[in-house]
């Protein structure tokens, strides 16, 4: 009771104490009594009001229990009773704390213990007002119990099933007994047993264990019996060489499936191909004898069921046959050896024409290549199917190209021969009045005369079929290339008008030589801008496209007039000594004429007259035997001789200093006077020496003094010549000194400030 507005709290608690607190508690002292408690409270304006209670007080109950088994095992069902009493009253409420975090409500509880130890279990007891005793506690050990577990095989009926005991013991511990229960009748004893059962369903079986300390543990688990598959195949004709198609006609109830097939086909000597785990497998017996035949079919459950069936192979007949390659329009040819079981045959030529003869003959009306099949038929029923590609080949259509021919130049033939299937393989050309077949596909051929030729082309296809083909090849003249120029030579820019002299020609080509592009006019004009040689060639083709070319040389510079002596192949005949010089134009332009001059050591010379023309460019050479010839009177020793051309085309020569040249017939060393000399700046000193080497050549004054070092090194084969500047040198007479091996040859030269 809280009133703000009251003043004073009297409690009166019947028996005989009281409190003025507004709220206040008491302590009754007996027991089983009722007493009246009144409250008086006074308000601030002094009014009173009170109220009266009466309060039954009840004894408190005296809590105990008890329990059973005493020795308690974890997992095991531990009875409680309560014991607890009240003076003059009932136990109407209870509670258990099992001191695993587990409680209870009841008066006598059951209890399992799932972890092993001390557990310390209270119990409060409560009389019908609510009242609660004294909490009662018991300390209990929980032993160790085993644990069952089990499993089993497979479960089939008519077949045992095992029953595997994997029990783990307490620690410590041992399992002391077992006990099965596979139905209301059924236990066993046996650790871990076998069983049948004897019919399909499910069982519920059980399995308990129990240790030595008397602790029992039980598993349990809903065992069903599963009905077994009931095998069986079916087969086609067995024939040697043929698949044999088994047929599965193996089945279950529907709680079952077929998982698995084993099949063994009862022929050893086919090794890993004996077996097989497919549905509806096929095998290939060889040999005519019987054969036992089983299937193994297991279901998802494991139960399974064998069938064995036998059965005879019958041997097949042979199906092999040939043919003979057929070119289009051809009858093909079949031929089948057959054999002695043989009772129908059955031709499919691949074109949807069919023949049930034993070796046919088949018309095939198009070209190309058809499958062939032929069947053949035992009197078992056994068949036999061969099959083989063959080929009908077309014609092929023999052609090749004929266009006309040039005289003495090579021909090339070309096949244009063609097939619309297959290939060509063979050409035979014959080409008449030429006795030499070719067999390549495309020969060459050089006609040495102009006609018509008969050209018979044969060509061959790849399985024999044949066809020929027969032209006329005309062989015709070639036109000859021939052409001038003017002006034969000059500085660029050089503008030059060419004449054509060919004759057959129809058209034309022409190559000017200095990278500009080709003209095809009869007789064009063309510009040279720069200096050097070029060729100009002119390419001719006649009508029948024959073809002829000529080429000259045309030096575009200021006209130069070389002429070199180059060497000689002079020779003795009895006392007559025949000089032959080699010319060489070095010039650029043609040399027409040229004065040629022999010269022996003594003076005796031969001039003539050269009139054929040399040429320019790298055919300007030019072999000379000179018309007359020296005598030579025995015991007149020829030491050397000299040959000079000079004046080409009438005209002082450009490079004089090839000119001449000497050729020595000795094998020593040979000087020709020094020229001029006296000399005044410059003196030209001449050897001819036998063989090319090492010399050495010293100017001397006329104290015996080296004054000038003039030469020394490697000095080449007959004419030797050196030009020295001696500008420098005093006037006076001197001594040209060579030494050439072992051999020192001296000359005297003279040296005059005063001459023009």
């Amino acid at each position: 009771f809280n009133n703000s507005s009251a003043s004073n709290y009297v409690w009166d608690f019947g028996d005989g104490n009281s409190a003025s607190n507004p709220v206040s508690s008491h302590l009754y002292a007996a027991v089983i009594a009722n007493y009246p408690v009144q409250l008086i409270v006074t308000a601030l304006n002094g009014c009173i009001d009170t109220l009266i209670q009466t309060i039954k007080i009840n004894n408190i109950p005296t809590v105990n229990f008890s329990f059973l088994p005493t020795g308690v095992c974890q997992n095991n069902d531990v009875s409680f009773t309560d014991l607890s009493a009240v003076i003059g009253d009932t136990i109407s409420g209870w509670y258990w704390d099992f001191g695993n975090g587990e409680s209870d409500t009841s008066a006598n509880p059951v209890h399992r213990f799932s972890v092993a130890g001390i557990n310390t279990v209270s119990l409060i007891a409560y009389s019908p007002s609510r009242c609660p005793g004294v909490a009662f506690q018991q300390n209990i050990d929980v032993k160790e119990s085993p644990v069952a577990s089990f499993n089993y095989s497979t479960t089939c009926i008519g077949n045992s099933t095992h029953f595997t005991n994997n029990s783990i013991p307490a620690i410590g511990s041992t399992i002391d007994s077992v006990r099965w229960f596979f139905s209301s009748s059924d236990s066993s004893f046996i650790y871990s047993p076998d069983f049948t059962f004897q019919a399909v369903g499910t069982y519920p079986v059980t399995l308990t264990v129990l240790s030595p300390e008397g602790c029992l543990s039980s598993d349990s688990s809903i065992v069903e019996i599963h009905s077994p598959p009931i095998s069986d195949f079916g087969y086609s004709t067995p024939c040697t060489g043929d698949s044999v198609q088994f047929t599965n006609a193996s089945k279950c109830d529907s709680s079952n499936t077929i998982t698995q097939y084993e099949w063994n086909f009862g022929d050893l000597s086919s090794g890993v191909n004996n077996t097989s785990s497919l549905t509806n497998p096929k095998h290939k017996y060889s040999l005519t004898q019987n054969y036992l035949v089983s299937i193994i079919s297991t279901t998802n459950f494991g139960c399974k069921d064998t069938v064995l069936k036998s059965f005879t192979v019958n041997q097949s007949p042979s199906a092999q046959f040939t043919y003979s390659p057929t070119c289009l329009g051809n009858l093909m040819e079949f031929f089948n050896p057959g054999s002695s079981i043989d009772s129908t045959y059955l031709w499919n030529f691949g074109d949807n024409q069919t023949n049930q003869l034993r070796e046919p003959a088949h018309y095939y009306a198009f070209p190309g290549t058809y499958t062939v099949r032929l069947q053949s038929t035992s009197k078992p029923g056994c068949s036999t199917i061969a099959s083989k590609q063959v080929t009908v080949s077309p014609i092929p259509l023999a052609d090749f190209i004929s266009t006309p021919a040039c005289v003495n130049t090579t021909y090339s033939l070309i096949d244009n021969s063609s097939i619309s299937t297959g290939s060509i393989i063979k050409w035979n050309w014959n080409i008449a009045t030429l006795p030499k077949p070719d067999s390549i596909q495309n020969p060459t051929y050089l006609f040495n005369e102009t006609g018509g030729y008969n050209v018979t082309l044969s060509v061959t296809s790849d399985i024999g079929c044949t066809k020929s083909v027969t032209k006329v090849i005309n062989v015709n003249s070639l036109p000859v290339s021939s052409f001038s120029y003017d002006p034969q030579f000059g500085n660029p820019p050089l503008l030059i008008q060419t004449m054509d002299y060919s004759i057959e020609g129809a058209t034309y080509l022409w190559d000017f030589g200095d990278g500009s592009a080709f003209e095809s006019t009869q007789e064009p004009t063309h510009v040279y801008s720069d200096t050097g040689l070029f060729v100009i060639t002119q390419y001719v083709t006649s009508q029948f496209g024959c073809k002829d070319t000529l080429s000259k040389n045309i030096y575009v510079i200021n006209p130069i007039l070389d002429v070199a002596v180059t060497g000689d192949s002079s020779y003795f005949d009895g006392n007559y000594f025949h000089v032959v010089g080699r010319i060489e134009n070095r010039g650029t332009r043609e040399i027409n004429s040229l004065q040629l001059e022999a010269r022996l050591e003594n003076g005796n010379t031969i001039r003539e007259e050269l009139s054929d023309p040399i040429p320019n460019g790298p055919l300007g050479f030019y072999t000379y035997p000179f018309h007359a010839s020296f005598l030579i009177n025995s015991g007149n020793e020829l030491r050397y001789y000299c040959i000079k051309a000079i004046n080409p085309n009438g005209f002082e020569d450009n490079v004089p200093e090839n000119n001449e040249r000497c050729f020595n017939l000795t094998s020593d060393l040979i000087t020709i006077h020094p020229f001029p000399n006296p000399f005044t700046n410059q003196v030209t000193l001449r050897f001819l020496l036998p063989q090319q080497e090492n010399m050495k050549i010293d100017l001397i004054d006329q104290t015996g003094k080296i004054v000038k070092e003039m030469f020394e090194g490697m000095a080449n084969k007959n004419l030797f010549e050196i030009k020295y500047d001696l500008s420098d040198l005093s006037e006076g007479i001197y001594t040209v000194k060579a030494t050439y091996r072992d051999r020192i040859i001296s000359t005297t030269i003279v040296k005059n400030n005063q001459l023009d």
